[in-house]
Formats: C-alpha cells, sequence, structure tokens
C-alpha cells in the first residue's frame, strides 16, 4: 500500500477494506510564516498513525465539554498534516475534502468522529481531512508577518490534493471542500480568496456562515493586545506563552470583538474582500454551493441567565440583541419579532425563544445571505435530528451533526447523546454529500429530488429521521430579519 506522491512515496495501511494514509505532511511552517512545500525523502515514509493537532487550549472547541468527542488528544506546532481514505480499486474517484472546525482556536483532522473510511468505502469517494494552524498562530496579524496563515495552511493542502490525489484514485479536476463551523466558515473565506481559485469545484458550508470577518483595523487590535500580553518574544516565547496570552486576549477583547477575535479578517491579499462581496460579484459562479445550518444552532450556548426569563425581559433583551447587529429601530422591532416565535413546538418557553432569536440572528441570516449572493448552483437544507439522553435539552444544536456525514455515530460517545433513527439520517446526509461531490447534485435514493435554493421557492431539505422537503421554511421570520438586520 505504498503510493507515490511529489514529496515522496508513503506507505498506508488497511482498514477494514480501505485504504488509508494517516498523517500525511502537505508542507512545513515556521512560526508565523506562510506554509512552504514540504522538502523530498528518500525510501518509504510511514503514514500509518494520525499526528497532532494544532496548538489549542485543553477544551478549546466552545461547547467541548458538552459534544463528545471534540478534544485533541496530543498537539504539536508542526502540525501541517493530512489524511487520506480511499475506496478498493478507486480510480479517478469524487474527493471530498473536510476541514475541521472549532471556533478557529482549537480542533483538528484526527478525531475519530472524521474518519473517513466508512464514507470512502460506502459511496466510492476519496476522503481527505486537514488540519491547519489556529488561534494566534494560524489568524494573529502579526506585524510584517504573512497574514491569515491558517487560510494559507488550507491552501497549501488544496494544491498537496491537486498534485497528489491522483496517486491515492481520486480526481484532481473534482474536488469538493466541506466542513462544519470555523472549517465552513473558512470555506466561506477560501470563495473570497483569489489563491484558493480553481482549487475546488464544489462547497458544503455546514453551520459556517457568519458575517464575523474583522476589519484590518479590528484584527490590528486584537494582534496588538495579544503581543501586549505576551511575557516573551513573540518569536521565542513556548507554545503555553502563546496560549496563555492568547486566552487573555480572548477575555480582554469579547467585548469589542466578540466570541472569535482570532478569525479570518480582510488584507487586501489573501483574503481580497469580504466573502459577501465577493459572492455578489459573481467570483464563484462556476463553484456549486450546498449550505445550510441546524435547527437550534445558539441553544448550547445559552448563557445561564436566560433561564428565567419572562417576556417582558426577552422583549428588552431582543431589542438590545438589535441593537447590536445594527438595527435602527430595535426598541420598535422586538416585541413584533418576538411574536413570530408564537406557537413553535420546537421553542415553549423564553429562553428558548431567545435561542431560537440568536439561531435566526448569528446563524440562518448569514446562512441565507451567502445563499442569495451566490450566483452558482445553490442547494439549500436544515439539520433537524436532535439531541438525545443526557443533551436532549440541546436539541439539534451547533455541532450536533458532525459525525453524520462520516458515518461514525457510535464512536467517541455519541451513541449515547443521538436519537432513535440516527443511522438511518446518517445513511441519507452521507449518500447526499457524496451525490453533490460526484455531480453537484445532492438528490439521492434516501431523500429523493433535492431542487436548487434559487427563486421565490427557496426550496430546503430537513434533513430528519422523517425527511422532508420545504419551501421556505419560517419563512416568515425569515423576511422580518432580512427586513430588521439585512446584510450588508
Amino acid at each position: 500500500m505504498i503510493v507515490a506522491t511529489a514529496s515522496g512515496r508513503i506507505e498506508g495501511v488497511d482498514l477494514d477494506g480501505t485504504a488509508a494514509w494517516l498523517g500525511v505532511p502537505y508542507a512545513t511552517a515556521r512560526r508565523w510564516q506562510a506554509p512552504e512545500p514540504i522538502a523530498r525523502w528518500t525510501g518509504a515514509r510511514a503514514a500509518t498513525a494520525f499526528a497532532p493537532g494544532p496548538p489549542q487550549p485543553q477544551t478549546a472547541v466552545p461547547g467541548g465539554a458538552t459534544l463528545p468527542g471534540l478534544d485533541a488528544d496530543a498537539t504539536d506546532e508542526d502540525c501541517l498534516f493530512l489524511n487520506v481514505w480511499s475506496p478498493p480499486g478507486a480510480a479517478s474517484a469524487p474527493v471530498l475534502v473536510w476541514l475541521p472546525g472549532g471556533a478557529f482556536v482549537g480542533g483538528s483532522a484526527s478525531l475519530p468522529i472524521y474518519d473517513g473510511s466508512r464514507m470512502a468505502a460506502r459511496r466510492g469517494v476519496v476522503v481527505v481531512t486537514v488540519t491547519y494552524r489556529v488561534g494566534a498562530l494560524g489568524f494573529a496579524a502579526i506585524p510584517g508577518r504573512p497574514p491569515n496563515r491558517g487560510l494559507l495552511d488550507q491552501v497549501a493542502a488544496l494544491r498537496w490534493v491537486r498534485d497528489n490525489i491522483d496517486a491515492f484514485g481520486g480526481d484532481p479536476a473534482n474536488v469538493t471542500v466541506f466542513g462544519e463551523s470555523a472549517g465552513g466558515g473558512s470555506i466561506v473565506h477560501q470563495l473570497a480568496m483569489p489563491s484558493a481559485r480553481h482549487l475546488f469545484r464544489r462547497a458544503i458550508v455546514q453551520s459556517g456562515a457568519t458575517d464575523k470577518t474583522l476589519t484590518p483595523d479590528v484584527a490590528g487590535a486584537v494582534a496588538q493586545r495579544f503581543l501586549a500580553t505576551l511575557t516573551d518574544d513573540a518569536e521565542k516565547a513556548s507554545v503555553d506563552q502563546i496560549l496563555a496570552a492568547q486566552g487573555e486576549t480572548l477575555f480582554s477583547m469579547f467585548a469589542e470583538v466578540g466570541a472569535m477575535p482570532f478569525h479570518p479578517f480582510v488584507d487586501g491579499e489573501v483574503v481580497a474582500s469580504r466573502p459577501i462581496e465577493a459572492l455578489r460579484a459573481g467570483a464563484t459562479a462556476d463553484i456549486a454551493l450546498l449550505i445550510g445550518t441546524t435547527r437550534d444552532e445558539m441553544r448550547m450556548f445559552l448563557d445561564p441567565s436566560a433561564s428565567d426569563l419572562d417576556r417582558d425581559r426577552l422583549t428588552r433583551r431582543a431589542a438590545r440583541y438589535l441593537t447590536a447587529l445594527g438595527a435602527p429601530d430595535a426598541d420598535d422591532a422586538a416585541a413584533p419579532l418576538v411574536e413570530l416565535y408564537d406557537g413553535d413546538p420546537h421553542v415553549p418557553t423564553p429562553s428558548d425563544v431567545w435561542s431560537a432569536i440568536q439561531t435566526d440572528g448569528e446563524m440562518r441570516r448569514p446562512a441565507d445571505a451567502v445563499a442569495d449572493a451566490h450566483t452558482g448552483p445553490t442547494f439549500g437544507y436544515r439539520f433537524d435530528a436532535p439531541l438525545a439522553g443526557a443533551l436532549a435539552r440541546h436539541g439539534a444544536c451547533h455541532g450536533c451533526d458532525l459525525p453524520y456525514p462520516f458515518g461514525t455515530i457510535d464512536r467517541s460517545g455519541w451513541r449515547e447523546v443521538v436519537g432513535p433513527g440516527a443511522s438511518a439520517v446518517s445513511d441519507a446526509m452521507q449518500s447526499a454529500w457524496a451525490a453533490f461531490a460526484r455531480d453537484g447534485d445532492p438528490s439521492c435514493d434516501e431523500l429523493g429530488s433535492w431542487p436548487e435554493f434559487g427563486g421565490d421557492r427557496r426550496a430546503t431539505m430537513l434533513l430528519a429521521t422523517e425527511p422532508a422537503l420545504v419551501d421556505d421554511p419560517d419563512g416568515e421570520r425569515r423576511r422580518r430579519w432580512a427586513a430588521i438586520a439585512p446584510m450588508r
């Protein structure tokens, strides 16, 4: 199971009939620098074990202490590795490249729930998972250093796929990138990056469309605070010192920047413009897009003080939130907006309504804006399969869909927190993702015909135990949000 790459030969391993190459280096990078090609090696390099993830706090992923299996066991500053799974006899197979999430401060391609062997074997696709730099090391706007280094790492990995994937049975001209949360957000930014042009044909964005792209000034202020907090020179500081300064910066900049101060930013070179502007300009008209959210995205992040909200306090909180989003008539708009959530069986209490308002404002509103701005083929979905057991209170929250496309709902403790029928949902999602990767259409036997999202219909596939194709779900809420706080 030895294949030849541009950097040398690598020896993989057979995993239940699927060929796998684990911990393959795709680039190297000095601290604060852009990735560089790997030097050639001699002989056959072993690629039989996962490599470490990027440096990150012990619990880097928001909600990681709740959702199982999201914390990286091993980390190292030398982390630019990827993993490849190939089905038996693969030749010119579609390629799916996964970018993991983690709020741009955590995550790793080596987590067991991202094992691509089942997806590769069952769907006849080649699966690649990519680790990239996160946090300050990947995204701090250090003066005089290349910006958005984590995104540059992803471009380097996609170039590796372009140059090498045919040796693994994949088609370099048929590459689909997919990712969740910060992984999906990375893909949205890749759509605005000139250097990523022509490296993939299709994109799947799972809960990743936000309007959090930083301006150069804000990114510079975050980096300045980070450097001022470091207790040693940025070149010589230990990884622990960098993570400590990163954590202090996250805390101190929260009020000014929000929960993700280490985030992709417009730099005029790597990220030439805000993604929404690039999409509206037609930069990605040749790329097919599949995009969606979970039904209850923000319920996992519900602050404890929301548990005793009554209607009046909920309305006042909604008004403050709308003001923060830039709504000009927030006080007058809040009460009518809250009323639109009355009668929804998924949000029976004021605290549930508050999480739904945040879900629409933070996740669904930006996802709709991206879908509307994209001029190429676009498909929409909503993931409605809720968590169960000890996590049932979170519903279909952010991240609850993670193991489904990989078919790993039985890994890392997930079997205890997915509901009945999860296997069928996983099969359907996996089949749709593979079909989309194959020819740009997610229609499949499990879900039936899946028309494009565009036009007045806004066809949306609800992924659940009983899947359904719905036109413009919660359309009245969507229209009200578009009027109150439109995406600019």
